[in-house]
This record gives structure tokens, sequence and C-alpha cells, in this order.
């Protein structure tokens, strides 16, 4: 018995002492559509960083644009390997909206899957939550001028 605690708790030590590879988070994904957006994060994969026979494990990462209606993609944008933050990607911002958004056609709801690529290989993740960019209101009656 006392080999046995000599023995795990060595083990137990050098296991704590091990990195935590918690996935990091982005901002909190509001329930509701978003309407109008102007950037996207999204937490890197675990093998970020992770190396086999030689090679990365992740080469890149894409986003796919896809309308919700039908599940057809409409955009497919390769955004390379972007160094992460805090464990996470963000792509435009606020003040600099991040230029696929800003292409999309009006009056449509999308919704964007993110994809890590590697050594020939892709994995895709779930779905965001929907987005839109909303169609102009219609126009108001013409106006009367009078005298």
């Amino acid at each position: 018995m006392k080999n046995c605690l000599a023995l795990v708790l060595p083990l137990t030590l050098a296991l704590l002492a091990l990195p935590s590879f918690a996935r990091a988070q982005c901002p909190t994904q509001p329930a509701a559509p978003v309407l109008n957006p102007k950037s996207v994060c999204f937490p890197i994969s675990p093998d970020h960083n992770v190396t086999e026979a030689g090679q990365n494990k992740v080469d890149g990462y894409k986003l796919l644009i896809k309308k919700v209606s039908d599940g057809s993609t409409l955009a497919t944008v390769d955004i390379g390997k972007p160094t992460p933050v805090n464990g996470t990607i963000t792509l435009g911002s606020p003040a600099v909206p991040w230029t696929p958004f800003t292409t999309l056609p009006l009056g449509v709801d999308y919704t964007t899957t993110t994809v890590a690529y590697g050594r020939g290989l892709e994995t895709p993740d779930g779905a965001s939550v929907s987005f839109l960019k909303p169609s102009p209101p219609a126009p108001a009656g013409t106006a009367t001028v009078y005298p």
C-alpha cells in the first residue's frame, strides 16, 4: 500500500502540472438572429499548434456563409491561420466590419460554419446562430406638396 501511494502521488502531481487545454470563449452568442453583423469570433481548434510527423495538423480555417433557407453555401472564405488571441480568432470589429459580411445580399438569413483544415482533411464545426442583412423598409408614399 505504501509503495502504491509513493507511485500515485508523483503521478498525480505531474498530471496537475500539465497545461490546461480548455477552449477559450468568444462573447456570448445571442439567442435571436443577429442583425447586420460586423465581426465573427471562434475558438481555435485544439490541434491549432499540433504537429504530426513534422506537419501541422491545422494549416488554416475557412468560414462558410450559408443560407438558412436551403443550406446552400454562398461564400467560402479561406482566412488562413491567423494568430489567435486568448485561444480565439476574431475577424472584423464594430468600427471595421469584416468585408464578406458587407457584400452579402440584403433580406436573407445566413449562418456560418467554421472549418479547420490541414493535410488534405477538413473538420467543420456546428453552425452559428443565424444572422440577417435586413432589407431596407419600403418607401413611404409620395409626398404631396401644397401651395
